[in-house]
């Protein structure tokens, strides 16, 4: 009998904690006949922000990959599996189409909750290092739903045919997250390594917090040169719990009660606690950062800033060899240029457009190095790897 098992998050429930540890035990975890199907662990096994590798399971590549693992259980982690069923439910059916072609007879899915007010905090600080979020964080509890969305996947988890449901309640479970995940495989304990990183995808402080909230205002989405190296690089720094007004508090509890109590019927012991505190909401004046971090951000944002620079100049020298190009053209362009860079939420993003306006320009050997700078930050991107291989292509011509 062939098993899949499905860790689905939710986001801010230790995801990245728990795929470091797996990074760091795929061979004990063969030996259990369990494979973790992937392209790249490197950052995963450093204890950097990973987001697991949910992505390949509705992947058409996946089907490749696991050609010499027939018979073995299959496990993919990703927080990103929550969303992709909530945001849409014609995954349910992909996932029964894999479990069908591979020949899974049950499918097993953890499923980490945590109290809400707990994690609308933690959650407003990702949406603030990751998600470009410029608002305060009574505008985001206003508009927090995760319990409403817990509700939606399972009242909608059956649509996944043989599957079964865990619940576990990551407020209640923090410090011994290996042995729930453990105990869920099926599997000893000690098969698991522990991360070096005893914190995975720190929370920020709070002046850090305020820096990337003030940045994002300006330039959106920025936390690839600032919140991801502080994190990365300085993951034993004390992050700072930031709580909006009691009020605020007492009013999302309020407006999400309903949903609380269906996911507490179904989670049992498991469920959510309701956790209002007066703690931790009143604000700083004065934001202060340690040597440290001062040399983290220097260095990240001189980088960007230098990045850019040199993506310019490069740039004005291959316009500066196209003299067929009309001022209005010319001018269109770098419109073009803008407006793409201005949608770029990281640095794979970046050098992608980049390089894709090299090709328009019709410059390939520039396209195709600046996409290969690309897939050094997103080695299993598609778009990236496919345009790769028809530049080399072109140029072997």
């Amino acid at each position: 009998m062939r098993t899949l098992f499905l860790h689905i998050g939710h986001g801010k429930t230790g995801s990245s904690y728990i795929q470091s540890s797996i990074a760091l035990s795929v061979g004990d975890l063969l030996k259990n006949n369990i494979v973790y199907p992937s392209i790249n662990l490197d950052d995963a096994k450093k204890g950097f922000i990973t987001s697991g590798n949910g992505g390949l399971l509705l992947s058409p590549q996946i089907f490749k990959i696991l050609e010499n693992s027939k018979g073995s259980d299959i496990l993919f982690s990703s927080e990103m599996l929550f969303h992709h069923f909530i945001d849409n439910p014609n995954n349910y059916n992909v996932v029964n189409e894999f479990c069908e072609k591979e020949g899974i007879s049950q499918v097993k899915i953890l499923l980490y909750i945590r109290n809400p007010v707990s994690h609308a905090a933690s959650d407003f600080q990702q949406s603030v290092k990751r998600g470009g979020n410029g608002n305060t964080i009574e505008r985001f509890f206003e508009g927090y739903r995760m319990p409403a969305n817990v509700r939606k996947f399972i009242s909608d988890r059956e649509k996944i045919k043989n599957s079964s449901l865990t619940i576990v309640n990551y407020s209640k479970e923090r410090k011994a997250l290996l042995t729930s995940f453990s105990g869920w495989l099926g599997i000893p304990e000690s098969t698991l390594s522990t991360p070096a990183k005893k914190v995975v995808n720190r929370s920020l402080t709070y002046s850090e917090l305020e820096f990337q909230r003030h940045l994002n205002k300006k330039l959106g989405i920025s936390g690839d040169f600032i919140a991801d190296p502080l994190c990365n690089l300085l993951p034993d720094v004390k992050s700072e719990v930031v709580l909006p007004s009691l009020e605020s508090q007492k009013s999302m509890i309020s407006r999400l009660s309903q949903d609380i109590e269906f996911v507490n019927l179904h989670a049992k012991s498991n469920g959510y606690d309701i956790d209002i505190s007066i703690e931790n909401t009143k604000r700083k004046t004065d934001l202060t950062f340690s040597q440290a971090q001062v040399e983290v951000l220097s260095q990240s944002i001189g980088n960007k800033i230098l990045g850019l620079e040199q993506a310019l100049t490069t740039l004005k020298k291959s316009l500066d060899k196209k003299e067929q190009l009309t001022t209005s053209e010319s001018k269109a362009f770098f419109n073009s240029c803008h407006a793409k860079l201005s949608g770029s939420d990281n640095t794979a993003n970046t050098y992608r457009e980049l390089a894709l306006m090299f090709e328009e320009l019709g410059n390939i050997p520039v396209a195709l190095q600046m996409m290969k700078v690309a897939k050094s930050f997103r080695p299993d991107g598609p778009l990236i790897n496919n345009k790769i291989k028809v530049y080399e292509t072109l140029l072997a011509q």
